[in-house]
């Protein structure tokens, strides 16, 4: 899986993690383009353990993609550069004084359990099988909300999603503040039952 946060680290040193992506992919690709060979790559993720605006080293896990093995020539000086790469990437995206991350955040299945200071996503975020439980500060996703299955029982100060909102399986009951979602919203196995005041663009899905 490509989650927040993903890079790439080469067997010569060299180590590639953008803010703006998460696609190992695409960090490959970007490597390819000096001409150099740079050796075997690892791929790897560091994902938040508790609170998602705690950037201290010890607040996150590192793993590499899909739960791999090591390479041989991996060190443990690769992975504490690793950390201090994702998260000069994680606060270069995120605006601590106003609260607001600036691209996609993928946590699925990861152990946040706190948005902490979180209250807008420029892009989507992705919450499917995380302990969060509440929004907190939330009041703004640019691109899609997935909630499912999550322990989120309100949508709290939450006010607009610009893409699809996703709660099947939640506990909520009512869609609260919310004023606006831009494409669909799936409430399957929930509770509402009013969303005449909120402007939806696309379906509602029952």
């Amino acid at each position: 899986m490509c989650r927040t946060k993903s890079g790439i680290t080469f067997e010569d040193g060299l180590i590639l993690c953008r803010a703006d992506t998460d696609s190992h992919d695409s960090l490959r690709d970007l490597a390819t383009k000096d001409g150099v060979n740079h050796g075997r790559v690892a791929r790897w993720e560091v994902t938040p353990t508790r609170v998602l605006t705690d950037f201290r080293p010890e607040a996150w896990k590192f793993a590499f993609d899909d739960n791999a093995q090591p390479p041989s020539w991996w060190k443990a000086e690769h992975e504490a550069a690793a950390v201090r790469e994702a998260l000069a990437a994680m606060e270069k995206q995120f605006d601590a004084e106003a609260g607001v991350f600036g691209g996609h955040l993928d946590l699925q299945d990861t152990q946040v359990k706190s948005l902490g200071k979180l209250a807008s996503v420029g892009g989507s975020l992705y919450l499917r099988g995380t302990q969060v439980k509440s929004l907190g500060k939330l009041a703004s996703v640019g691109g899609h909300l997935d909630l499912q299955d999550t322990q989120v029982k309100s949508l709290g100060k939450l006010a607009s999603v610009g893409g699809s909102l996703d709660l099947r399986g939640t506990a909520v009951k009512s869609l609260g503040k919310l004023a606006s979602v831009g494409l669909s919203v799936d409430l399957q196995g929930t509770a509402v039952n009013d969303w005449s005041h909120v402007k939806i663009g696309g379906q509602v899905i029952r």
